[in-house]
């Protein structure tokens, strides 16, 4: 068969194009599915994303139909969303995540989806800030919406200095963990603190940046040229140097 275009072979498959529709053919030119798509990626892990008339949804190596093509945006599992268990996915603005077999786990009713960690999720809306799992179960509600975002610590060849990952954003943010339970640094009004995973805040919203030291296993924030120094139950344990002396990118 003749078609107007075609791709190189991934794996089993190779995308093929006829008369602006697309499908995949196997090594003996066999076509897996009817030429029905306005586009297509190729498979990953057993998944392709597909497209038709700007709307996205997910196919198997089979050539099943997982999910319809019914959202206007999709983050591919194992590509996009990075091995993260679940994709998200939007419906007229709102957000929402399915699994990779295309099945809905939590609706398209948010706001802002956070990925925090391979299996913790912050969902926003205007209610507030549900912190939950890869099945949806609920670990705590933040009920004043939040920004997730954060730091890491770096060293330089002259000695320590704090460096803010500009690169993160809302999608992307930092669980910091003692003793097994989960804390989150957070921001609200431009203002940091610590929230645990009970949804409490530990550590208020007051500081102009804060940071969590894993190998000791304590909290730095800073405000008004002063640097403060918590434990991960919030209590302060010491107020050290003027941060001014820190270089800070």
């Amino acid at each position: 068969e003749e078609y107007d275009d075609y791709g190189d072979f991934d794996g089993k498959y190779a995308l093929v194009v006829k008369e602006d529709k697309v499908s995949y053919i196997d090594t003996s030119n066999k076509l897996l599915i009817p030429f029905m798509y306005d586009a297509a990626s190729p498979f990953t892990d057993g998944r392709a994303l597909v497209m038709k008339d700007n709307l996205f949804g997910l196919i198997d190596e089979n050539g099943q139909e997982l999910c319809p093509c019914v959202y206007s945006t999709f983050n591919k599992p194992g590509m996009s969303c990075m091995g993260f268990p679940l994709a998200k996915v939007s419906i007229d603005e709102k957000h929402g995540c399915i699994d990779k077999d295309g099945n809905l786990v939590i609706p398209c009713e948010y706001e802002k989806i956070s990925f925090i960690k391979h299996n913790i999720i912050a969902l926003s809306n205007s209610e507030g800030t549900r912190i939950v799992n890869s099945n949806n179960d609920l670990i705590c509600m933040i009920r004043e919406p939040i920004v997730l975002r954060g730091y890491c610590t770096s060293y330089s060849g002259t000695g320590r200095f704090l460096k803010r990952m500009n690169s993160w954003n809302a999608d992307e943010a930092m669980s910091c963990k003692h003793n097994s339970e989960s804390s989150f640094i957070a921001c609200v009004n431009e203002k940091y603190g610590v929230v645990n995973h009970m949804g409490e805040i530990i550590i208020p919203f007051e500081y102009n940046g804060i940071i969590f030291i894993s190998t000791r296993k304590y909290y730095r924030a800073w405000k008004s040229g002063k640097s403060y120094c918590f434990n991960s139950n919030g209590e302060i344990i010491d107020n050290i140097l003027d941060y001014s002396t820190i270089r800070m990118d």
